[in-house]
């Protein structure tokens, strides 16, 4: 029988889990929500709650790939810098603390990087940006087949690059960050405010009214040029051979893709227009599945070092 891996994929409102392999993919998933998301140990409860649930089903499963908001020093599983969604996470233990509890290995990643290791898995051998659209955006840059990090383990954080400097303040604390444009809270935040009287409740509800509200329709294709402009930078610095864009907003059936797609090649030169810009393969299962595929590959070199 083939090893099953772990994964847990952190979110400002859920947690994702699940198991499989590379060659059986996602064998199983689920989710539970995050009721407290500035609370610590609500945070470490839930988690523990999925590494039982996946070794109540598959006892031997004891590598878990992870990906949480923020950046991630990875070689200690510490997340450093600021996390709107996860105010109080930064500079926790979180390797240790969840190594400890649960009897387990982990290793942790951005989740961004997470999900675009997933995407790249589709494009054997090329340069694959990955962005995700949901609580806040996320990118991440897989280069010769692996997580590009940076000097800092911050890099390709496109949802905290400057569109506007005299804008909105984001919730890093800076002004005119991408994310405080196009993110679905913020999003919804910017239209609310533009169209009170409408009361929106989500951003499902948010994008079905553009099919009949002209106004929300101009309005959402306004923020999401923000998105389509960031991205194009990111693609005229980066010259990537694959741009996949994923996240739970993506997933909305009137999510506008096309609309998008023609934006990001409004602003590319004609030298990028090669660039294959695309959903997401695994959509928003990406970071499940990207934890299950790091934690295969991180259990398979420690095997090899260990012989």
């Amino acid at each position: 029988m083939q090893k099953l891996f772990g994964a847990l994929d952190l979110g400002g409102s859920f947690l994702k889990y699940a198991y499989g392999n590379k060659a059986k993919g996602i064998v199983f998933h689920d989710r539970i929500a995050i009721a407290k998301p500035d609370n610590n140990e609500h945070i470490f409860g839930v988690i523990s709650e999925a590494i039982r649930i996946i070794k109540e089903k598959e006892p031997k499963i004891e590598y878990f790939g992870m990906g949480t908001p923020g950046t991630v020093n990875v070689e200690r599983g510490v997340v450093t810098g600021v996390t709107p969604n996860l105010p109080n996470i930064v500079n926790i233990e979180m390797k240790k603390e969840i190594e400890k509890r649960n009897n387990i290995k982990v290793h942790i990643e951005n989740d961004a990087n997470i999900m675009c290791y997933a995407e790249a898995s589709k494009h054997a051998d090329q340069n694959v940006l990955g962005i995700t659209i949901g609580t806040g955006i996320g990118s991440g840059f897989v280069y010769n087949n692996e997580i590009y990090h940076g000097q800092n383990h911050s890099a390709l954080e496109l949802g905290h690059t400057i569109v506007n400097i005299n804008g909105r303040k984001c919730k890093c604390g800076k002004i005119g960050c991408a994310e405080a444009y196009c993110s679905a809270n913020s999003m919804l935040a910017i239209c609310n405010e533009s169209f009170p009287e409408l009361e929106i409740k989500s951003i499902a509800d948010l994008l079905d009214l553009t099919n009949v509200n002209s106004k929300v329709h101009r309005k959402v294709e306004e923020l999401l040029t923000y998105l389509g402009v960031t991205i194009a930078n990111a693609i005229t610095i980066l010259d990537p051979h694959v741009v996949c864009i994923g996240g739970g907003v993506v997933d909305i059936p009137n999510f506008d893709f096309s609309f998008l797609q023609n934006i990001i090649k409004e602003y590319l030169a004609i030298n990028y227009q090669g660039t294959l810009i695309t959903k997401a393969n695994f959509g928003n299962q990406a970071g499940i599945y990207g934890g299950i595929l790091i934690a295969e590959i991180k259990y398979l070199e420690h095997f090899l070092l260990d012989k």
